[in-house]
């Protein structure tokens, strides 16, 4: 579970007198700035969750990958590859 930065919003153990708002606040705002329309597709492979919308304007793409383990530290590639997810989805989706 982060501390720091509570994935379900709240203090953070670490950084005083600020409140998160909730990861799925934040996923919520970007499809809507993206313009996403219908529900997400949703995934799950053993520790990792992801959910993504497909139809969202000029090729740009919501995408959330929940670690299920853990906490506020960098998975390690042995766990999940998470430096080439990233750089994944940005090669897919290049600002113009």
């Amino acid at each position: 579970m982060d501390t720091i930065v509570p994935y379900t919003g709240g203090q953070s153990e670490l950084v005083a007198n600020v409140i998160f708002p909730p990861t799925e606040q934040g996923i919520t705002t970007w499809v809507q700035l993206d313009g996403c329309t219908g529900s997400p597709q949703v995934e799950k492979e053993k520790i990792v969750t992801h959910t993504f919308y497909t139809s969202c304007n000029a090729g740009t793409a919501v995408e959330l990958y929940t670690i299920e383990v853990g906490g506020h530290e960098w998975p390690s590639k042995y766990v999940w590859p998470t430096s080439e997810v990233i750089w994944d989805f940005f090669a897919a989706h290049p600002k113009p």
